[in-house]
């Protein structure tokens, strides 16, 4: 039988590490010098079957200080997006579902219970973002924001009531994505360019107009634009636009001093037309330059354009964004941005620093992802920790049916642990 290794400082660890009743390969090299390390690693290699295997560990930590704790998977819910109730409880969207992960102190899954099902939508619907506002839940498909009245504890009977659509039905990935709970209690929304398909790019240059339908019932908002963040009420009504110019912006968040974030990606399929992802602070009114400019770097006579935050951030394909302020991890991460990359395999963390009247950022990896574990959501959650969504992807599907994993990171040492209250 072929069993997963991977390599973390010194130590080579397989499925059941922290087991002893397991069957597993550990190695200590420490003491061997580099060509026997190498070798010695081919040979367990060998010996085992493969480096990364569907049964195995496919990701890794970066920071020592930290563990990773598996909480569920699934070979066909392909989970996707997270949020966490002050309760404890955690939801998360997949393909079509919703779930709720319940604070259990008898588990050895992190705290929580298994895995119950709130509701599920259509085929193909993909619930990029979930938000709370008390008792209630809010999803966002990549066709429209719902709202289902006391789905935070309601387990049985839930209803969703669709507060806002109609834009054009391009691509899956090209849609509404994020959402995040503004100072001004309107609930802030993300979406992509819906006619990123149109024109050679060798001059992009177009502009989508559609009508979204909105509440009270029968509302309509005439929208000219590519993507962008637009906020409403938590009735769905009151549709404004904040920001514009954004081809495929995921994930929103507010800082602990409500300064807005999301990011974006270009045509990272395209080797000669791409530019690097996008890490952007949104204030109102901003344009980001999609699709008439992109980069001062790449059109240095654009003095319009807004700066990124991080300059060197490479093929984007960010998904899940959220924002680090707890106790739970060590103070290094305090103040952080986080992001889910899925073309990146790796979830990554940003310093954030003032400049100016904006923000640059520095970037670390906290969670690599192997062969094709690829990271699209990241959320905090009780006690301080991190929770991850991993999907397994060879390369990139409209609507794929993928295997999934939902991990929660903390700190490798309890003694420095948060206990949830």
């Amino acid at each position: 039988m072929s069993r997963a290794i991977f390599q973390s400082g010194d130590r080579l660890f397989g499925p059941g590490t922290d087991d002893p009743d397991r069957d597993v390969t550990i190695m200590l090299l420490r003491r061997q010098p580099l060509s026997c390390r190498r070798l010695a690693v081919l040979l367990v290699l060998t010996l085992v079957g493969s480096t990364v295997t569907a049964a195995g560990v496919e990701y890794r930590l970066t920071d020592p200080a930290l563990e990773v704790v598996p909480i569920d998977s699934s070979p066909r819910e392909s989970f996707l997006s997270m949020r966490a109730d002050a309760a404890g409880r955690l939801f998360v969207g997949g393909r079509e579902a919703i779930f709720v992960y319940e604070p259990d102190d008898t588990s050895t899954s992190g705290g929580l219970g298994k895995r119950q099902e709130i509701f599920r939508f259509p085929a193909d619907s993909w619930v990029y973002d979930l938000e709370i506002r008390g008792n209630d839940l809010y999803a966002m498909t990549n066709r429209a924001l719902y709202l289902l009245p006391g789905a935070v504890t309601k387990r049985n009977g839930v209803q969703a009531k669709r507060l806002i659509w109609g834009h054009p039905d391009y691509h899956p990935h090209q849609c509404f994505h994020g959402l995040a709970w503004g100072p001004d209690g309107y609930l802030y929304l993300s979406l992509g360019d819906m006619l990123v398909f149109y024109g050679d790019f060798r001059r992009p240059d177009h502009w989508g107009h559609w009508t979204f339908f909105c509440q009270p019932k029968g509302t309509k908002v005439p929208y000219t634009g590519v993507g962008g963040v637009l906020r409403c009420r938590p009735d769905g009504s009151d549709l404004q636009v904040v920001a514009r110019g954004t081809r495929n912006s995921c994930g929103l968040v507010f800082d602990s001093r409500w300064n807005l974030f999301t990011h974006d990606n270009d045509h990272e399929g395209l080797p000669l037309d791409y530019v690097p992802g996008r890490l952007l602070h949104v204030t109102p009114g901003a344009d980001f330059g999609w699709p008439r400019g992109w980069m001062p770097t790449k059109t240095p006579d654009r003095a319009d354009l807004l700066r990124t935050m991080v300059k060197d951030m490479g093929r984007g394909v960010p998904v899940g964004q959220t924002y680090y302020d707890e106790p739970g991890l060590p103070e290094r991460y305090r103040g952080n941005l986080l992001l889910a990359r899925w073309g990146r395999r790796a979830v990554t963390r940003y310093v954030v620093r003032r400049h100016g009247a904006t923000f640059q950022a520095t970037e670390h990896v906290l969670l690599e992802g192997l062969d094709t574990a690829r990271p699209v959501g990241v959320a905090v959650g009780r006690g301080g920790n991190v929770f991850v969504t991993l999907a397994y992807m060879a390369h990139n599907e409209g609507s794929p049916v993928y295997r999934s994993d939902l991990l929660m990171i903390r700190r490798k040492d309890p003694a420095g642990r948060r206990r949830f209250r």
